[in-house]
């Protein structure tokens, strides 16, 4: 499944991509992540809380100053994502991207997890993660929670 959203950021492109480039900034504003660290040169370790579940997970990060992008995903393969820092005007565009692997019954059926007649808990804190983005670097609020409980 793909997943994508923006949002225009009153601040300049290099001081939004400064902060996104800061490991230790992805618990001010992902919703589950409760703390992050780089463990050797392209590696992160995740630690939070998902749906009342702890995790701790590893993956690869890679920062592009140049490219004004961030890249990354888990071992398993499971999730892998990209943001990405335009500006204009002393404003900036941020676009997250995120791909998750789909996931099969038994059957062979795709799964969602979540029930056809509810919002899609990853949409939800996308949306979450954009606009506590926004709220940190505008100095506006803090980090925002999706309506659906992660």
């Amino acid at each position: 499944m793909e997943y994508e959203r923006s949002r225009r950021i009153q601040a300049s492109e290099n001081d939004v991509f400064a902060f996104l480039a800061n490991v230790q900034n992805l618990p001010n504003f992902l919703p589950t992540v409760q703390s992050a660290e780089v463990i050797a040169d392209d590696r992160i370790r995740m630690r939070g809380k998902n749906h009342g579940v702890a995790y701790a997970d590893d993956g690869w990060i890679h920062i592009d100053p140049d490219r004004h992008r961030l890249e990354w995903g888990d071992d398993e393969q499971t999730y892998s994502g990209w943001m990405a820092v335009s500006g204009d005007d002393g404003a900036s565009e941020v676009v997250a991207h995120l791909s998750l692997a789909p996931r099969f019954d038994q059957s062979g059926r795709p799964l969602s997890g979540e029930s056809p007649n509810q919002p899609d808990p990853v949409e939800e804190g996308l949306e979450a993660a954009m606009d506590s983005l926004r709220n940190l670097i505008e100095g506006r609020d803090g980090k925002e929670q999706p309506a659906t409980t992660m």
